[in-house]
Parts: structure tokens; sequence; C-alpha cells
């Protein structure tokens, strides 16, 4: 029986980890545990499997199991604009997203993602806020 539950709360893997974290015996977890634990919560084996060794993980590490962090949280490649770079297109170059993206080396998803939050305008001679 496949279920579906989508994107599990911190709170919710929270959960689950303590309620296994409360069936272990002899530094492992007792047998059935994990398959019960997807029942209870609606959630595939494979899903809580994750979730128990993320949490064996923690303790291995001698952090408190705790999920606060989310996937996505460092943005350590954040694209920052320069907006002297981008005068410095000619305007003849600056007519699409896709001639902006070939000049600047980046992709045109990125530049539409300027163009939408702002910080390059489009169809304009200077192009820049």
């Amino acid at each position: 029986m496949k279920t579906k539950k989508p994107n599990l709360t911190k709170e919710e893997k929270t959960l689950i980890a303590q309620i296994l974290l409360e069936h272990i015996s002899d530094g492992t977890l007792t047998k059935g545990k994990i398959s019960e634990a997807a029942l209870v919560f609606g959630l595939s084996r494979r899903t809580v499997g994750k979730i128990w060794a993320a949490a064996k993980s923690l303790l291995s590490e001698g952090k408190p199991v705790i999920f606060n962090e989310t996937k996505y949280a460092n943005h350590k490649d954040m694209y920052v604009l320069d907006i002297e770079l981008l005068k410095s297109i000619p305007l003849q170059k600056r007519t699409s997203y896709r001639r902006i993206a070939r000049e600047r080396g980046v992709s045109k998803s990125l530049v539409c993602i300027l163009v939408k939050n702002g910080l390059i305008r489009p169809h304009s001679p200077l192009s820049a806020k």
C-alpha cells in the first residue's frame, strides 16, 4: 500500500525520531519499529528509515535529535548582481533575457528571476534600478 504525505514539517520529523528513540535497547532499535511508525504516521517505511538514519547521525555527532534545519537554508551560491557590469553590456546586446544571459555568462532563468525580483528592468536602456 502506497502512502504519500507531502513535505513533513520539522516538528513531525522530530516527533517521529523521538518516538523511535524510545524503542532503543542495547544501542539498537527494536525490530519492526520503523514499519510500525510508518503505519502510525501514514508514511512509507523508506521515509521513516531516512528520518531514523538522520537521527542516528545527529546522535553520533553528539547533537540533540531536533530537526531544525531546512534542506536549502544556506544559499552560498546566491548570485550577486553587479550593476556596473550589467550597464557595461551594449544596448544592442540587452534586447532579450537570452542575450543578457549570454553576455553575463549566467543562465536565462537567473536573468528572469532578477527581473521578477525587481533587480533589473526589462526592455530599458539602462536595465538596472
